[in-house]
């Protein structure tokens, strides 16, 4: 008759092992469990890797956002600059001065009231300055704009020759704080 050995103790004698002493609750005392979450300290490394990608992306959504107020501030200043125009073209004449934030009434059909009349995304109104207002024949203005003068400047090399004193697009042509697109000087 064969003895049959169980396979966890192959090349064992059982009777011979020491029985394994118990050392009650102390620190890894039982090393053989596997654990099942994160421990507080890698928690903290993963908040601390966390903030530190956050940080350095901070920048890249920055510069993300400010690209696209200064798509939309072109944008706008090339509708409204082809809206005016038109007009002129199908009148022989530019419209009469308007004040911040009011279109002027014979533009209806050529751009929406709204679009004009809401503030700009630098938070300034737009303003159509029309023939003589300020010694130019005609020109779409920002007033009361909170954007920084380098914002300006990239948005200006945009429409124009990054100069805010030169070109058609100029800082304080109308009034202090305003930026305005020249159409015609």
């Amino acid at each position: 008759m064969k003895t049959v050995i169980p396979f966890g103790h192959l090349g064992r004698d059982p009777c011979s092992e020491s029985p394994k002493k118990s050392v009650g609750f102390l620190p890894f005392s039982n090393l053989n469990h596997t654990r099942s979450a994160f421990t507080l300290v890698e928690m903290m490394i993963l908040v601390v890797i966390i903030g530190l990608l956050a940080v350095l992306a901070m920048p890249a959504l920055e510069k993300a956002r400010e690209g696209s107020y200064k798509s939309r501030l072109t944008n706008d200043f090339r509708q409204f600059k082809g809206a005016f125009e038109t007009y002129a073209l199908d009148t022989g004449e530019w419209p009469a001065d308007g004040g911040p934030g009011t279109l002027p009434v014979v533009m209806d059909g050529y751009v929406a009231a709204d679009k004009f009349e809401d503030p700009t995304i630098m938070d300034g109104q737009w303003d159509w300055d029309g023939p003589g207002a300020f010694g130019f024949e005609a020109g779409i203005t920002v007033v009361g704009s909170n954007a920084d003068t380098e914002f300006l400047r990239r948005l200006d090399a945009t429409l124009d020759d990054g100069n805010l004193g030169t070109g058609v697009f100029q800082q304080g042509v109308a009034s202090g704080g305003s930026y305005t697109l020249i159409l015609e000087d």
